[in-house]
């Protein structure tokens, strides 16, 4: 089956060596992390390509597409490389870390003077009634579920940057975002938000490279899964 997510180079070099391969990466618009405009298309893809250039034998590019289009593409394994996180419990993907502390992700909300305690939960159902923005999908996860049940009304985006201008606006109680997410916003409207000290969940920043691929990627004695896996004398010990 044909990956979508590869681009083959065809042209030759006047010496007729052939050209690097160019693979793309499944990404999203994620500031500061992933984004069309950013600097390097943001920080993640920043730290991506300098992995590329020491272990890949192979050229990236970002492949920026709408979070729907990118969870339908990589759920069906049409990729090699992604920055978007593969279906739980597929055992054609390897991840990557790239930096050593996670993101944390939370929820937004404006300051307000009412707001005199800190902005935190035990259980999303204390924030019931409340309506949040997050990223849209094709296919609702247990967070999606775990959302409806608190009794939340889920708004949905394409970008963090939306779901940010909607609370800015006053259209939503609540954003979901992580805790990098107003380094991109000028000092006046970060000033208005306030981010939660309670975490909806963490996350790794890296990214991920199908198995079956890892021949085309990975230069020869660098392909990490099998750095990593375990030898015949771990798995007696």
């Amino acid at each position: 089956m044909a990956l979508s997510c590869l681009l083959m180079t065809a042209n030759r070099t006047p010496a007729h060596a052939q050209e690097m391969e160019t693979f793309k990466v499944v990404a999203i618009e994620y500031p500061p992390l992933l984004g069309r405009q950013l600097d390097g298309y943001g920080t993640l893809f920043v730290l991506l390509n300098e992995y590329a250039n020491a272990h890949f034998k192979v050229k990236i590019i970002p492949d920026f597409i709408p979070p729907a289009r990118a969870q339908k593409v990589v759920y069906t394994g049409q990729w090699c490389l992604t920055t978007y996180p593969p279906q739980e419990g597929d055992q054609d993907t390897f991840f990557i870390p790239l930096r050593p502390e996670p993101i944390k992700l939370g929820l937004y909300r404006k300051h307000h003077p009412a707001n005199r305690q800190p902005f935190k939960w035990d259980k999303l159902s204390e924030l019931h009634g409340g309506s949040i923005a997050i990223l849209r999908s094709n296919i609702k996860s247990q967070f999606h579920h775990d959302l409806t049940d608190a009794g939340l009304e889920i708004i949905y985006v394409e970008t963090p940057e939306q779901a940010i201008q909607l609370l800015l606006n006053g259209r939503i109680d609540y954003a979901q975002g992580d805790n990098h997410a107003l380094e991109t916003l000028s000092n006046t409207d970060a000033g208005k938000l306030e981010f939660s000290q309670s975490y909806l969940f963490e996350a790794e920043v890296g990214f991920h490279y199908r198995i079956s691929c890892a021949q085309q990627l990975f230069k020869e004695g660098h392909v990490p899964h099998i750095l990593t896996a375990p030898t015949s004398d771990d798995l007696m010990q």
